[in-house]
């Protein structure tokens, strides 16, 4: 194909399903602290950022769309950890 085989070509696969506006407010939304918009907790798990996108943008992205999203933007996602003090008597 020559030069030509270097352009772009259309690709097979299904055409994304959310636009980039609603990824650019899924990542907005991730960036803002939860107590700053009005919510009783200090971080985002899977499930409050779900719920938040649905309340403000009326739309429902699954838990894996959230996932890859948030994981192609450089988020990971950690486990909150607790500490156990113990004293010994």
């Amino acid at each position: 194909m020559g030069l030509g085989g270097l352009q772009h070509q259309p690709r097979p696969g299904r055409e994304p399903t959310h636009s980039q506006e609603v990824r650019s407010a899924l990542i907005s939304l991730a960036l803002q602290k939860p107590r700053s918009l009005g919510y009783p907790f200090e971080l985002w798990t899977l499930e409050r950022l779900q719920r938040a996108f649905q309340e403000r943008h009326g739309i429902y992205l699954s838990d894996s769309t959230i996932w890859t999203r948030m994981q192609e933007e450089g988020f990971r996602w950690k486990r909150q950890q607790s500490r156990f003090l113990c004293q010994i008597k």
